[in-house]
């Protein structure tokens, strides 16, 4: 059984659309950026100040 190593980035001020538009962009960076060492995931969380995490595990913790 594997456990990752998780990150999380808070992002403020971006809405959600701007970030869904972004989404496929970032994690490609990212990931090409880290060589497959992270796995990284998006969520959003609506509240009024507009707040999304983006959470990266990495993947070298077993």
């Amino acid at each position: 059984m594997s456990t990752y190593r998780s990150s999380v980035i808070g992002i403020k001020g971006l809405c959600e659309n701007t970030l869904k538009n972004l989404e496929n962009e970032i994690k490609y960076t990212l990931e090409v950026t880290l060589k497959d060492r992270v796995i990284i995931d998006i969520k959003y969380a609506q509240a009024q100040n507009e707040y999304t995490a983006l959470i990266i595990y990495d993947k070298g913790i077993s």
